[in-house]
């Protein structure tokens, strides 16, 4: 990407990614060398038809690739770790907890002969107890790292007590918690005895910060009833009235837009830093689709996420993305401010899927994309658009373009940006739709 981005202002990192597939027919190149920066708290919408790698960069950052996946090269960096290196244990403690996915369709992400209320609750009971163990591990860890310093060998067996009681004090407080009072949020600022005071050993302070978290996080256990609380806050919160009787209500129960809300409570229950949602919208109609869309929207704002939208509709993402990664055979063809991207367009794919766009505004018939997407079997030494392209010049079908950058959101990779390239006008149709939308902005106070 070319915007400069501040390392601390980074949520995730994806570079050169490059993923491929093992088919009978041969080696599917789904992926090609694809590199992003997601910023922390803003939208960025991953566009491109089917096929183009999306949902396949989205899936390997949860290390939920199909089995003939191979990850050839790249990193994929979130919280100053390479998620392609991760296990498995390593992904469970972050899959459904720091980072979670809301698929298209939602049945395939609910049990149909499970009530609504069980599906949600048994979330958040096994992510609870998941905690405990691995703040029990951190609880040895840190105890054996006092036990190596020779300033705590003599007070060792007086900090394993002062532990022990801190958990059964921890224990006490929790049991009268309800999830009124969230965990996640605030956690009881019990401070733990004189003995394990940072002040006797500086060096020591990091790690009796961790004790004290781990102390507590160790004794805290979601119970039954505080799940319950939690389902029927998080129910109101994502627009689902009457959650007391919805609770006891099976999947078929509800209406297509309204499965797609319990998957959206179930994908925030555990307050994560990261929402993927990959064609949230695809099977609802409009209205709902612009209820859902708001509803991210909203709760990205409140809860401080950032969100990778993954869309085939440019359309979609007109008002609730920050940023737009546009993407065809497995590379980023163009990338910029969703300003830059439906305003200035600079790729001929951009250019029509724009003009592929349903406009009420425009007459006669869309603009369909001519051709279809190549076989990434064997794909194309050039830029992989330009057999689909009346605009492509010889250099297309030899050389793959670099990303060309336009300004310092905005890049695109595509010959028509070179010094020595000619002159190409966009066509008279978009031209006319961008300067009618925005018309439309300018008279709706900025929404496109």
């Amino acid at each position: 990407m070319s915007e400069s981005i501040n390392a601390g202002d980074v949520a995730l990192s994806v570079r050169n990614l490059t993923v491929s597939f093992r088919t009978n027919k041969g080696i599917v190149h789904a992926v090609r060398g694809i590199s992003f920066d997601l910023k922390k708290g803003e939208t960025l919408a991953l566009v491109g038809e089917s096929g183009s790698g999306k949902s396949v960069t989205a899936k390997a950052m949860l290390g939920i690739e199909a089995p003939n996946a191979i990850i050839e090269s790249g990193s994929i960096f979130y919280e100053d770790r390479d998620l392609l290196k991760f296990t498995e244990e390593d992904f469970n403690q972050i899959r459904g907890n720091k980072i979670t996915m809301i698929f298209q369709d939602p049945m395939s992400s609910l049990d149909p002969i499970v009530k609504i209320g069980p599906q949600m609750t048994e979330a958040a009971i096994l992510n609870g107890r998941r905690k405990q163990k691995l703040a029990e591990k951190k609880l040895c860890l840190i105890i054996k790292t006092l036990s190596k310093n020779d300033s705590y060998k003599k007070e060792l067996a007086e900090i394993k007590k002062a532990v022990k009681l801190a958990k059964k004090d921890y224990s006490i407080q929790f049991k009268n918690l309800s999830l009124a009072y969230d965990f996640e949020e605030a956690k009881p600022q019990v401070k733990i005895p004189e003995c394990l005071s940072p002040a006797k050993n500086l060096l020591l302070q990091k790690e009796f910060e961790e004790l004290n978290d781990a102390i507590c996080r160790s004794a805290f256990c979601v119970t039954k009833k505080m799940a319950y609380e939690k389902a029927l806050k998080i129910m109101a919160e994502v627009g689902i009235s009457d959650g007391e009787k919805r609770f006891n209500q099976y999947p078929f129960e509800f209406s297509g837009g309204m499965r797609q809300r319990i998957v959206i409570a179930i994908a925030i229950a555990a307050n994560p830093d990261l929402l993927i949602c990959d064609e949230p919208t695809t099977a609802l109609d409009v209205t709902i689709q612009a209820q859902i869309l708001e509803l991210i929207n909203s709760l990205k704002k409140k809860r401080g996420m950032s969100v990778i939208f993954i869309t085939h509709d440019l359309g979609v993402v007109a008002n609730v993305a920050d940023r737009i990664a546009v993407m065809y055979a497995g590379k980023i063809v163009e990338t910029g401010s969703v300003d830059d991207v439906f305003y200035s367009p600079a790729h001929p794919y951009t250019w029509a899927l724009l003009g592929s766009m349903p406009d009420l505004d425009s007459s006669g018939r869309l603009e369909a994309i001519p051709g279809t997407p190549p076989n990434m079997i064997y794909p194309p030494e050039g830029d992989a658009f330009a057999a689909r392209n009346k605009y492509a010049m010889q250099i297309d079908f030899e050389r793959e373009p670099p990303l060309f950058k336009i300004s310092e959101s905005h890049s695109a990779a595509t010959w028509l940006l070179h010094p020595n390239a000619p002159k190409v006008e966009l066509p008279e149709a978009l031209a006319k739709r961008i300067a009618r939308m925005k018309e439309r902005r300018n008279a709706d106070g900025g929404k496109r």
